[in-house]
């Protein structure tokens, strides 16, 4: 990822769901900053990412209560504070009243917000990112109209993650009506070995872009200053004396081939 001129990650956790695992997974990630700083930055996320067995049967809440939120007080108590708390909400995974009470335990907590939603269902998760003042809300393939103007009328960063919807062969987010109306996009990898073993970030952005049609300024702008934005990041993904900045060379003759040579 860093030859492919990224050097500011996120990276989160989510694939433990015990509370011991997940504690582990952040305590390795910590370990894994230390050893990539300063060549490249870390922003590390606690997701409360899926249901065990288990709980399957039992309302969404109860993990959150249960393991979620006892997994970030013993994160806290270890001093392995996470950037970012997020949730995934979607059927058969976390429902409203679960992503609240674990918003609520972040907010209390002074921990930003991020919410995974509307990946394969519209539950309305765009508008709750918007109420619950999230970072940003990703995937969003299933968002309605409506559900992005609310996004766009907010301080949310709308991330798409066109790889994973590439993968799942599904509909790419229909983001035309976010963009006009003035929202801030960004293009993540979303590289995860569930649904997209894939981490080009600007291979995943040439590629999708055949779908999602921006112009050439908001395809640049999704992949440096609103992926910046996504992360709570104002000292770079932009040229401006005083910021962080760092630079891939690319052998082309026009802006333009970064669309068009893949």
């Amino acid at each position: 990822m860093q030859r492919l001129g990224v050097h500011t990650i996120e990276i989160k956790t989510g694939y433990g769901l015990t509370q011991e695992q997940e504690v582990r997974a952040m305590r390795l990630l910590y370990q894994l900053k230390k050893e990539v700083t300063p060549a490249v930055s870390l922003l590390l996320t606690y997701l409360v990412h899926a249901l065990p067995q288990e709980y399957k049967k039992r309302p969404s809440s109860d993990y959150v209560h249960e393991v979620g939120i006892p997994a970030l007080d013993e994160m806290l108590k270890l001093g392995l504070r996470p950037d970012f708390v997020d949730i995934f909400m979607e059927e058969n995974y976390f429902d409203k009243e679960a992503v609240d009470a674990f918003f609520s335990k972040a907010q209390k907590e002074n921990i930003p917000r991020k919410i995974h939603c509307d990946e394969f269902n519209d539950l309305e998760g765009a508008h709750l990112a918007a109420t619950w003042e999230c970072v940003s809300a990703d995937h969003l393939l299933a968002t309605s109209k409506k559900g992005f103007t609310q996004l766009a009328q907010s301080n949310t960063t709308a991330t798409i993650l066109p790889g994973t919807a590439l993968f799942l062969d599904k509909p790419m987010a229909k983001i035309s009506s976010f963009v006009e109306a003035g929202g801030r996009l960004s293009l993540a990898s979303d590289f995860n070995p569930g649904s997209c073993h894939f981490s080009n970030l600007l291979g995943i952005a040439q590629i999708s872009n055949v779908k999602l049609k921006l112009n050439m300024a908001q395809f640049i702008a999704s992949i440096t200053y609103n992926a910046a934005r996504a992360l709570n990041l104002e000292d770079r993904g932009f040229l401006q004396e005083g910021m962080r900045s760092s630079f891939l060379h690319f052998k082309k003759k026009k802006l333009l081939h970064l669309l068009y040579d893949w």
